[in-house]
């Protein structure tokens, strides 16, 4: 069973999906019935991924939430308005989402360069203490970066930035490599960190 406290939130132009281990039932359907009357179920494919949101797109279900821009509308549940760029839509999806954030809630940026620390001194710093945030944001650019060109001047990053530590405060924060040293610089896929953050709360390093 995926876990259930585990949540992800994906921020593309102007909408928004936010998925939990609940959506679990949509992507792994009953196919089928064993002998002894337990289900069987499809397997978790990257093929049943895109079936399941293209099904589903723009239908809430238990485990999905969608956020859908409607261009061109003033209306007042917040959506896009006229003038309003994707990027700035997407920014105050992002405070919303962080207003509701826990007190003890930190975050962690996956960057590639002007990093506070490495991953693994964080891991070497936090062995033997209690963790004191019930809620960590794991925060990661796409396969072009945050603003979709790589991030070639950064201001949309550290507008991203911005949002987790004005909810957050900027002790909460922290921008973080994969690399030994804070210094290095080494740029990984978001799929490769999607990865390893995922291996890593399955040790139960998270």
């Amino acid at each position: 069973q995926w876990q259930p406290e585990v949540r992800a939130s994906l921020f593309a132009g102007a909408d928004a999906v936010h998925v939990t281990g609940a959506v679990q039932s949509l992507v792994m359907q009953v196919v089928g019935f064993k002998p002894d009357g337990r289900p069987m179920y499809a397997p978790a494919t990257v093929h049943s991924w895109e079936e399941a949101l293209w099904r589903n797109f723009g239908t809430d279900h238990a485990g999905i939430t969608w956020e859908l821009d409607r261009v061109d509308r003033d209306l007042p549940d917040g959506r896009r308005t006229r003038g309003e760029t994707c990027q700035e839509r997407l920014l105050r999806r992002l405070d919303d989402l962080l207003s509701k954030a826990p007190a003890e809630a930190a975050a962690i940026a996956l960057d590639y360069r002007n990093v506070d620390s490495t991953y693994e001194r964080l891991k070497v710093r936090g062995q033997s203490k209690e963790p004191r945030s019930d809620r960590v944001y794991l925060l990661l650019g796409g396969a072009h970066g945050f603003d979709g060109k790589n991030d070639s001047d950064s201001s949309f990053f550290e507008a991203v930035l911005k949002c987790f530590v004005n909810r957050l405060g900027r002790t909460r924060v922290a921008r973080v490599n994969l690399c030994e040293e804070p210094e290095d610089v080494a740029k990984f896929t978001a799929a490769k960190v999607a990865a390893f953050l995922s291996v890593e709360y399955a040790r139960g390093m998270l």
